[in-house]
């Protein structure tokens, strides 16, 4: 009770947002990985699509303020079939496309139709000018998502990319009483579909240069509330790449004992290791100045490390 704790420490959609912002004073909720592609936008020069891409859906972590992320699925952008469509939405899509919009907020809309046609177009036909990937992928929705991925990165050249910050998601893992059978069948499917993912980036010979990190919102809790684990706090993430000083723990082990000196209480870990260190870490390696990481993390000055040294 002497310290400042994040807002609604305990809540699933709080905690994600805070992890993917890591601020709590930008009314437009920025997440860091869009402050970073904000910042380091000229490294794409002529680039068809923006740095960040999500799949499937927008996140908070790359919601910048220069830009959307670009959104592509599974299977590549959705495209513009206008021709299929009936004679009401052919109308209006021709409308869309005349360019001579006289409202401001029509023509802006307009515009911005015409970027989203324009990006899948060239999207779309990059990934089918590219040869497959030989890498296996399992058959599960993370694998899906970084098999796109990999398929981005092996056209980023035809793109005009060369900084990207990919963003894909499962869920699931909101155990109560069902930790023990369900954590370890996602764990197994995580586990493979980074497998893979990682082959690829060897595959594509990229495997120094791709970073793959988890985040996530809270631990469990090491005691039960009648229904199993509950929201706990403090937890555990991976970084798997060819520049990943790997096979180590990084931070301090916290003593997993009920009412321990690291149980903040109902076992609920505290935490060692801030999400701004691990952030401002991956940043770095990025190519994020240091004299700029406090632009991105504001509270980073709060921990004595900036840089946790597990990226070379």
């Amino acid at each position: 009770g002497t310290a400042l704790l994040p807002p609604q420490l305990f809540s699933h959609n709080d905690q994600q947002s805070y992890w993917q912002v890591s601020r709590t004073d930008d009314s437009r909720n920025l997440g860091w990985g869009g402050r970073i592609a904000d910042l380091l936008h000229d490294a794409n020069p002529g680039a068809f699509i923006r740095m960040t891409v999500s799949l499937n859906f927008e996140s908070v972590l790359e919601r910048a303020a220069d830009g959307n992320q670009y959104v592509v699925g599974n299977d590549g952008p959705r495209r513009f079939n206008w021709f299929e469509w009936d004679s009401d939405r052919r109308t209006a899509y021709l409308q869309l496309m005349s360019k001579n919009q006289a409202h401001a907020f029509e023509r802006s809309y307009a515009n911005s139709f015409h970027r989203a046609r324009e990006n899948a177009d060239a999207v779309g036909t990059a990934l089918e000018a590219s040869t497959p990937l030989a890498t296996p992928f399992p058959d599960n929705g993370l694998a899906e998502q970084l098999k796109m991925v990999a398929r981005m990165i092996k056209v980023r050249s035809t793109l005009g990319l060369k900084r990207q910050v990919y963003f894909v998601s499962m869920g699931g893992f909101d155990h109560h009483d069902g930790v023990l059978t369900s954590q370890p069948v996602l764990l197994a499917q995580l586990s493979r579909a980074i497998k893979a993912f990682y082959d690829a980036t060897i595959e594509l010979g990229v495997a120094n240069n791709v970073t793959t990190f988890t985040a996530s919102d809270f631990g469990r809790t090491l005691s039960s509330n009648g229904d199993g684990s509950d929201h706990g706090w403090g937890g555990h993430h991976f970084a798997v790449g060819g520049a990943v000083r790997g096979g180590r723990f990084y931070g301090t082990m916290p003593k997993l004992q009920n009412g321990g000196t690291d149980d903040a209480g109902w076992g609920q870990i505290i935490p060692t290791t801030s999400v701004d260190q691990y952030a401002a870490t991956l940043a770095r390696w990025f190519g994020v100045a240091d004299t700029d990481l406090d632009l991105i993390f504001p509270n980073l000055g709060n921990f004595a490390s900036r840089n946790l040294g597990f990226m070379t």
